[in-house]
């Protein structure tokens, strides 16, 4: 390996915030959500770094997703710009249920083309603005357990969540710049028609009256909730937003004050493509008896429409689904600077799939939604409640099929491969 050089980190931001009357995503099927307020603005903040010998920048946008092609075409563009890899660019969204659509959900908003393209632009823009503020820097991983802002919503207790919370901290002279990582659903306000970034919106906000700049990625977050949601769901208020900001942004300062520093730190990049198993129903019989059997929990007007067009999409595509029963071209992403990585995966991943990233003596932080979003991504256990939203009905939204249980040994194999991989220094495209 080349002999390490002082890194360096750049911090720049650009605004993602839709126009008002943007249809909204999330909160369940033909909710006719449009903006009608903005509550705080949506934007795309990047932290760009570079070792001497490359460089490798992370994205995070206010926004719901983006499907596994808009994100490749996005990162293709970022990466041609910089003159890097497409394994460099690691693009992940906060899922904020407060923002335009910009992934395809049956029963929702639809996706506004002109809206992509113009935050398409608006992210090249951001990375830009970071490339040219970089500056030398110092980078302290740490990871600490702050009161915790989320709670196991399939079991409404506190156990099992992903309770940690990883920053890697870039010291410059003028400001530190700060990456945290944690995992709670941007659920806090509910259904309403306000444009917001919620929580990591306000975490970023809460570094930024500091003078520091941060990007607060989602980890994975797939089953668990605002605690605000425990006792009146989607009631949260601004002043819930604004205490788990204090929180997140208090406890990642003081942790990363206290962490070793270092100033000659490498980067490395790694990426690999793999399928997840689709569970594909074996006869139009069977889909039938699915069918019925979700009909009779959920027989209101706006989930009856909701399970009768997935039967129609589901019917039309189970022979050719069954030739080749999975998701294919699904990122499992990695970046590794100095003594932390970061580890990616492209969906609302179940909190139980954090123990496995990472190595001995690396901070390692998961990141959700990361270049892309295929759906929930469950660990086998769930699959045993035939009523598991995550497992279920959520698949009805994101697509046509479900994953099968089996996806958590694809997953955790491909999970420990990008760990072994960063932590060996190794970097595939």
């Amino acid at each position: 390996m080349a002999m390490e050089q002082r890194l360096r980190a750049g911090y720049g931001d650009s605004i993602l915030t839709p126009e008002l009357g943007a249809g909204l995503v999330g909160y369940g099927p033909y909710l006719d959500r449009n903006a009608e307020v903005v509550l705080d603005d949506l934007k795309a903040r990047v932290v760009a770094v570079e070792d001497g010998r490359t460089c490798v920048v992370v994205i995070v946008c206010d926004l719901i997703g983006f499907t596994i092609d808009t994100s490749d075409a996005i990162r293709d563009r970022i990466a041609a710009d910089l003159g890097v890899p497409r394994s460099h660019v690691m693009l992940s969204c906060t899922h904020t249920h407060s923002g335009p659509a910009t992934l395809p959900f049956r029963a929702m908003a639809a996706v506004d083309s002109g809206y992509l393209e113009w935050a398409s632009d608006s992210i090249l823009s951001a990375v830009r603005r970071a490339r040219a503020d970089l500056k030398p820097a110092d980078v302290a991983w740490a990871r600490t357990v702050p009161e915790p802002i989320g709670h196991n919503r399939r079991r409404g207790t506190f156990e099992p969540i992903d309770p940690f919370l990883r920053t890697a901290a870039f010291v410059r002279e003028d400001r530190t710049l700060h990456i945290c990582a944690y995992s709670c659903h941007p659920v806090t306000l509910g259904a309403s028609k306000a444009i917001s970034a919620d929580w990591p919106g306000a975490t970023a906000r809460a570094f930024e009256l500091s003078g520091d700049r941060a990007l607060v990625l989602q980890g994975y977050c797939g089953d668990i909730d605002p605690v605000t949601n425990r006792n009146a769901w989607g009631q949260g208020t601004i002043e819930d937003l604004n205490l788990m900001g204090h929180i997140i942004c208090t406890r990642a300062r003081k942790a990363a004050a206290r962490a070793p520093r270092l100033g000659d730190a490498a980067v490395a990049a790694y990426e690999e493509r793999i399928e997840l198993p689709l569970d594909v129903p074996a006869s139009s019989e069977a889909l039938d008896a699915h069918r019925e059997w979700w009909a009779g929990r959920m027989s209101d007007g706006r989930n009856a429409r909701l399970i009768a067009e997935w039967l129609s999409d589901a019917q039309a595509n189970r022979e050719r689904a069954q030739t080749h029963p999975v998701t294919s071209d699904v990122p499992v992403a990695g970046l590794r600077i100095g003594g932390g990585m970061l580890v990616g995966l492209p969906g609302e991943v179940f909190s139980g799939y954090a123990e496995v990233i990472g190595t001995e003596g690396a901070v390692s932080a998961p990141v959700g939604f990361c270049n892309g979003d295929v759906g929930y991504i469950p660990t086998a256990d769930a699959y045993a409640d035939l009523g598991d939203y995550a497992c279920y009905l959520a698949p009805k939204y994101y697509g046509i099929f479900a994953f099968r249980p089996d996806i958590e040994t694809t997953v955790r194999e491909a999970l420990v491969r990008a760990s072994r991989a960063l932590a060996e220094d190794a970097e595939a495209v």
